[in-house]
């Protein structure tokens, strides 16, 4: 078999062309170099046995030949050939004026010209994207048997290559040559494609434009503002647009900047770049860029161009600006591997290093070198040999640290407080900006556990309230009316539903008119938790998804987890399995790479999917974890929460351990008065409690064992044991399913299961509900998880 003319992801392709064929005179289907479009179209109509006729732009009698072709379908490649307007507006001529059984496939690298939209919306033309030749796992795999190759690397295949047609053709072409699959042999396919990119990309470029492509290939996407800033050439804005515009190599995205494409196309020109260019000419452009980004206060993107350069004062003048106005752990992780790359004299000469250090073990679960910073801070607050100014600062940072330090917990915290108050009313300290929260959907549970002052909450508010917002700067605003809300919540779950529906609203004015995005975050979480509670899931997913829609690229990359994390909880209250197997692959974090623990909401949201999916040990170990952190960090809360998972976890392995930690979880939640962390598990915890029930039943466990039961009748699909998705589906619907993912439309999968393809119909309708989707292209990708785990 010819290895071009097998190499294609044709299946799903195949029908979706015949099917718009059906309907459109003509498809333009546009891609960039390497995505195998040509190679894709022609195999798939020669595999369907179609008749056609190919045409190139590129050929001197292309439009001769393709007015007088009588062919039925016509090809047309290389569109983006067609430069001059009068040869554009001729070809749109012959689509309009072809016969009406005339059908055309119009292949190019660019996107759509605007000549094309009268046909687009007179619906005589549609367009495919160029996602639509990315290999899937089910074509892959299909690809890998009619070549009698093992399947059973497919997922390695696929993740190595990322679907690129081109980098699978070239790992075919040496498989079928005996080659292994391994490290070696995906180095030389990376290798070759960088060969062809070379020769058919960036040979082929302007020595202008190839010039401006080696200086925006260190960043991921890149704007016309930093292009003019670095080169300062008046042919940077048309050589952009007419990339734009014509280019196999470069996509203009909606955020008004631009991204080289295909992925393996920057690796070539990073190495072009060293090769063509000089040191100091890097060095330069470099230091320029971190200029660039210095000035917009992107300190991440300057710090990244700095380190590249090698410029170590650039890199610490921004490292410290960061750490004077960032707040928050998120924002000094971000930076984590530039501050340990400074030598330790140079942290022990800035109070704003130092305090950043000490944040930062904190947050990587080193408690231990988190206070020793600390004490070397403290002796810095001292010491005589450094000027007052900088014992100020030290004054300060001590102050900020003592407050925020998440291993430090809350003990003397109110005195902390009361000290930094009167200390900030005095002018005696200066305290940067606070991240409350620590982009957590709770303030409780938040940047601290505040577990201990959930019972005190309407004595704390009234003694502290106004102090500790005056303490806290912007993230003060609407805080006290916001804490005393969720504390109600935790500990009465939604009997005092009126007092703490009117708090948070009072809150959410106040952080509307001045507040942080993060408290704003709070705020709306606590809402959704209650409607969720009462019953009102979808209110629920409704009012986290309008305030996701505020989101933007400034939005903490913690908050925009932990914001889609809780919508993942509420899927879950459903049993939704594809939900949870798809947020594991794609979004959730990996506990193996690195146990961050600004990413504990995201984690105990992953050891739920895992326990909907099944996978019981992957569970075990990550609870595992997040207990012995909650432990070590004072987080009564976290380990309450942790505890009743791993119960959970544990009843389902058979393992009599279940017990010891369920009743943990039940004298913790006893000791502090707080029925959420119990109640929310719902159905999943209700076999628990009737196994295991309290010794002494008084008004609190009647009023915990009632919200379990509530929690269970709305939700009773929540957690449910499950090994896969197998067995969610009757044998007629599973094969619908599979057949569905090999890209088959309705007619075709009734022929193969043998019924009317109403009834097809139906069972799609029911397999998109227990899916968790709305359409057959999220079946397959929901479903395809599954098979490729």
């Amino acid at each position: 078999m010819e290895l071009n003319a097998l190499a294609v992801p044709f299946s799903a392709l195949g029908a979706q062309l015949q099917s718009l064929m059906k309907k459109y005179p003509a498809i333009f289907l546009t891609a960039r170099a390497g995505y195998g479009k040509t190679t894709t179209i022609l195999a798939t109509f020669q595999q369907a046995g179609m008749d056609y006729s190919y045409f190139t732009a590129s050929s001197v009698s292309f439009f001769d030949d393709l007015e007088h072709s009588k062919a039925t379908v016509c090809i047309i490649d290389d569109e983006q050939r067609l430069q001059e307007p009068w040869q554009q507006e001729r070809l749109r001529q012959i689509l309009s004026n072809a016969p009406s059984r005339r059908r055309f496939v119009i292949l190019s690298r660019r996107k759509p010209l605007s000549l094309w939209k009268t046909l687009i919306l007179t619906e005589r033309m549609t367009l495919v994207p160029e996602s639509s030749l990315l290999f899937t796992m089910t074509e892959l795999c299909d690809l890998l048997c009619r070549m009698h190759l093992s399947t059973e690397n497919a997922a390695v295949i696929l993740e190595i290559t990322n679907g690129y047609a081109l980098s699978i053709r070239f790992l075919l072409v040496r498989i079928a040559r005996g080659e292994l699959l391994n490290e070696v042999t995906f180095q030389q396919v990376h290798e070759d494609t960088l060969q062809w990119l070379d020769e058919v990309v960036f040979s082929t470029l302007s020595p202008e434009m190839q010039n401006l492509l080696l200086g925006m290939a260190p960043f991921d996407t890149f704007t016309l503002d930093l292009a003019r800033y670095l080169f300062q050439e008046d042919d940077v804005p048309a050589l952009l647009q007419s990339a734009k515009e014509n280019s196999s190599y470069l996509i203009a995205l909606p955020t008004e900047s631009y991204q080289i494409d295909p992925p393996p196309l920057r690796n070539l020109l990073m190495e072009k770049r060293g090769m063509l260019w000089s040191k100091t000419r890097e060095r330069l452009l470099d230091e320029k860029a971190g200029e660039y980004f210095a000035k917009r206060g992107e300190f991440v993107s300057a710090i990244e161009c700095f380190d590249r350069a090698g410029d170590s004062d650039g890199a610490v003048r921004l490292l410290i600006q960061n750490a004077d106005c960032n707040p928050g752990n998120s924002y000094f992780d971000s930076m984590d591997k530039y501050y340990r790359k400074l030598p330790m004299e140079t942290i022990l000469q800035s109070p704003a290093l130092m305090s950043a250090v000490c944040m930062l073990c904190s947050v990587r679960f080193k408690p231990e070198e988190s206070n020793l910073w600390l004490k070397r801070l403290e002796e810095y607050s001292r010491s005589k040999e450094v000027s007052p100014e900088s014992r100020r600062q030290a004054e300060d940072r001590l102050s900020y640290l003592r407050i925020s330090l998440p291993h430090l917990g809350v003990n003397n915290l109110v005195t902390i407080l009361n000290e930094a108050y009167h200390a900030l009313m005095g002018r005696k300290i200066t305290l940067q900006a606070f991240s409350t929260t620590g982009s957590q959907p709770s303030i409780a549970n938040g940047g601290k556990d505040f577990a201990s002052w959930i019972p005190k909450g309407r004595a704390l508010y009234r003694m502290l309230g106004d102090k500790v917002a005056k303490v806290l700067g912007k993230d003060g605003y609407g805080m006290p009316e916001l804490a005393l809300g969720e504390a109600l919540f935790l500990t009465s779950w939604d009997q005092e539903a009126v007092e703490i529906i009117s708090l948070l609203c009072k809150a959410q004015l106040a952080i509307e008119s001045r507040g942080t995005e993060e408290m704003a975050f709070v705020c709306r979480s606590v809402q959704a938790q209650l409607a969720a509670v009462q019953g009102r899931r979808e209110d629920a997913v409704k009012l986290l998804k309008q305030w996701g829609e505020h989101m933007d690229e400034n939005t903490s990359r913690f908050l925009q987890l932990n914001h889609d994390a809780q919508l993942i909880r509420l899927s879950l209250l459903t049993g939704s399995r594809s939900a949870a197997e798809i947020w594991c692959v794609e979004k959730a974090p990996d506990e193996n790479e690195s146990f961050l623990i600004t990413y504990r909401y995201a984690f105990l949201t992953k050891a739920r999917c895992y326990l909907t999916l099944g996978r019981l040990q992957a569970a075990l170990a990550l609870l595992t974890m997040l207990r012995e952190y909650s432990i070590a960090y004072l987080r009564p809360q976290g380990q309450m929460e942790t505890d009743v998972l791993l119960a959970i976890t544990l009843y389902r392995l058979r393992d009599d351990q279940w017990s010891v930690y369920w009743k943990e979880a039940l004298k913790l939640s006893k000791d502090y008065g707080l029925i959420h962390y119990i109640a929310w598990e719902g159905a999943a915890a209700l076999c628990l409690w009737q196994e295991c029930p309290p010794q002494k039943q008084d008004g609190f466990t009647r009023r915990l064992e009632d919200a379990l039961h509530h929690q269970a009748s709305y939700y009773p699909l929540y957690l449910q044991e499950s090994s896969g998705y197998k067995e969610q589906f009757k044998p007629t619907e599973f094969r619908i399913l599979q057949l569905l993912c090999r890209g088959l439309k309705n007619d075709e999968i009734a022929r193969e299961v043998g019924l009317s393809t109403n009834t097809v119909k139906t069972y799609l309708r029911g397999i998109y509900t227990t899916l968790d989707v709305h359409n057959r292209t999220e079946a397959v990708r929901a479903a395809e998880r599954y098979f490729k785990r």
